[in-house]
């Protein structure tokens, strides 16, 4: 089992208790180095955004299977976000395609180029805006997630410079998915170059400013 498979398991053994306990629906998942619809959509809770942040730093901190090197867990105190914000909590129209094309996505190393589906369109507005985002699913592998790798007018500045990724839990026949920005997180490549992760593809870059998210590793 990959890291990526034993972190997801561990995390949502987690925010099915936290389901459990307060009632409200938590987003989150990780890059790792093998990269890389309900009836009623979710509200917004900052609380329970919190949660999973500290989750993650947790996990960050002190697991072994940690993006971090040793050496960098002893002195990481936490990562940086956004302030949660309800400007990017949206509903996005989802439309798949009919016969889905495949990409080939290269990632931060060069000999390192990965297969995925053009699975399907994201359309959401923020503001005056009407944007689009495609959501991709990798070849050859078993999962029900819709990974959806973006850029925006942040990155270099207060975000990763290489984008950002957002992952959706597939809903078979939906036609709408809650597309949550506060759990915008960076790839592992962002915490240690020795990961390859997937670039992200023109078509997903936004010329509009996600502040929301995960912020740029180190950032103050």
């Amino acid at each position: 089992m990959n890291n990526h498979s034993i972190f997801t398991i561990t995390i949502m053994k987690y925010l099915l208790l936290i389901l459990t306990c307060v009632g409200f629906p938590v987003f989150f998942a990780a890059c790792t180095n093998d990269e890389h619809a309900e009836e009623e959509l979710e509200e917004f809770n900052a609380t329970t955004i919190q949660i999973a942040r500290k989750e993650k730093d947790a996990f960050i901190k002190s697991d072994p299977k940690s993006p971090l090197i040793p050496e960098q867990q002893k002195v990481f105190k936490g990562l940086k976000y956004f302030p949660p914000t309800e400007a990017f909590f949206v509903d996005a129209a989802f439309d798949q395609a009919e016969e889905p094309d495949t990409i080939i996505m290269l990632t931060s190393k060069s000999n390192d180029k990965r297969r995925y589906l053009r699975y399907g369109f994201l359309t959401f507005t923020l503001g005056d805006s009407t944007y689009k985002l495609t959501a991709f699913k990798p070849l050859g592998q078993a999962t029900t997630a819709l990974f959806v790798p973006f850029g925006d007018a942040t990155n270099g500045r207060s975000t990763y410079g290489a984008g950002r990724y957002i992952d959706l839990e597939e809903e078979s026949g939906a036609d709408e998915y809650l597309l949550d920005f506060n759990a915008a997180y960076n790839p592992y490549c962002a915490y240690n170059y020795s990961y390859s992760c997937p670039l992200v593809p023109a078509e997903n870059i936004l010329k509009v400013s996600i502040k929301a998210g995960e912020k740029k590793f180190g950032e103050e």
